[in-house]
């Protein structure tokens, strides 16, 4: 198994709600030939770091906590030899909005929004993609329950992590589909949407995108 990429998700907090960060590491195995490596099965996720943020935190608080974990994680694959390895950053935009988003982009250049659409194709529109809800839980679904993710025994957020998905699934179960609305009706699901974000995007965000699928984001972005 090779490292190919880490990913750090950020659930940025509403009103009443946490803000939450992962960071999650996708492994991938390959066949050697002379000249080229070819993929092998589906990526493994190794989830190496999760936690909230205390309510109420001001933004300008959560862009330094942000970039600390940013660079501390760049520092550590660099220490560990493994300077190949690009740490990619990705926050859920939808709530927050382009301000934010445009906020953590002046200390953190690799940071990609998502904005969450009733659609049912994703769309992009240059660091901003529009992806359907139903794509997110679904991907976080089927990663799950195909056993493609590992959780690092050490990560101070794995109860609550643990107690959120645990929820996540039993309103999947009873809702009888994947329907974003219920899964954050009540619950604090935080952790679950940071962790979704990042598996999101290193599974099918960094696919590239058709012409026409990146002009329709920018329209998509204009309706707004």
């Amino acid at each position: 198994m090779k490292l190919i990429e880490a990913v750090m998700g950020l659930d940025v907090g509403k009103v009443r709600d946490y803000s939450a960060l992962c960071l999650i590491e996708r492994w991938q195995k390959y066949h050697e030939y002379p000249r080229q490596h070819i993929e092998d099965g589906d990526p493994i996720y190794h989830l190496k770091f999760a936690e909230r943020l205390p309510l109420d935190t001001d933004y300008t608080i959560q862009k330094q906590f942000c970039k600390m974990a940013y660079d501390q994680a760049v520092n550590d694959y660099q220490v560990k030899g493994k300077n190949g390895v690009k740490v990619k950053f990705v926050l859920d935009a939808t709530g927050p909005g382009l301000p934010i988003l445009d906020e953590f982009r002046k200390v953190i250049k690799p940071v990609q929004g998502i904005y969450f659409t009733s659609g049912s194709e994703v769309n992009q529109d240059g660091y901003k993609y529009y992806v359907p809800k139903k794509d997110l839980v679904t991907n976080l679904q089927i990663i799950i329950q195909s056993k493609r993710i590992q959780f690092a025994s050490t990560i101070p957020g794995l109860k609550t992590l643990q107690d959120e998905l645990l929820t996540f699934s039993y309103k999947i179960k009873d809702s009888g589909h994947a329907t974003f609305e219920h899964w954050r009706e009540r619950d604090h699901d935080d952790l679950v949407l940071s962790v979704a974000c990042a598996l999101w995007y290193s599974e099918l965000g960094f696919k590239r995108l058709t012409g026409a699928q990146m002009a329709m984001g920018a329209q998509v972005r204009r309706m707004l």
